[in-house]
């Protein structure tokens, strides 16, 4: 499954380059793509068992930094994860950090001042270091982004996220983290 998204994932990095290689310096309407951050915090809760029985529930906090055209964009991310089971006593707790790839699209050109849906997803990996776990990762969401009379965009989205654990001992050398959550952020 994991080479499934490994897949989509290049498709879409070979077609967006491509497209970004004909538009980047301005597209048939003048538009320029410009620099977007999206910073975000998330809970999830866990939808298989995966340690002694339990499920396990998921924190992140995440940011991506891209370019994005009024209603798409691509960028790069940084997340923070903490995994913990659902029996807090005795169970397992896990952090990871990953870097990942991530793509989004708007139903309405951003700068509308309405409410404006989204969908947006991203594929990455936790690399081992300083005692994080590591693995292979990706999540998938979508919602509804906010605008505040002060010019300010909030959102608020449904999440479901994967988070794979290589070399854990105790489970044939790989935990898989299934979780389904909401998440709340800002977007400029």
């Amino acid at each position: 499954m994991k080479y499934t998204f490994y897949l989509l994932f290049a498709l879409s990095l070979s077609s967006y380059s491509t497209l970004a290689q004909d538009n980047f310096k301005s597209t048939k309407n003048g538009e320029k793509p410009r620099f977007f951050n999206r910073s975000e915090l998330s809970y999830s809760f866990g939808l298989n068992p995966t340690f002694n029985g339990q499920s396990t529930n998921a924190f992140r906090i995440k940011t991506v930094f891209g370019f994005a055209y009024p209603q798409y964009g691509f960028g790069i991310g940084i997340e923070n994860g903490s995994f913990k089971s659902a029996n807090g006593s005795g169970g397992a707790n896990f952090n990871t950090i990953a870097f990942t790839g991530n793509i989004h699209v708007l139903a309405k050109p951003f700068e509308y001042d309405g409410l404006n849906l989204f969908i947006k997803g991203g594929v990455g990996y936790a690399p081992k270091f300083f005692g994080y776990a590591k693995g292979f990762t990706y999540d998938g969401g979508a919602g509804v982004i906010i605008h505040t009379k002060k010019g300010r965009k909030y959102y608020i989205e449904a999440l479901y996220d994967y988070q794979e654990l290589s070399d854990y001992i105790l489970n044939n050398s790989k935990l898989e983290i299934k979780t389904l959550g909401i998440g709340i952020g800002t977007w400029f």
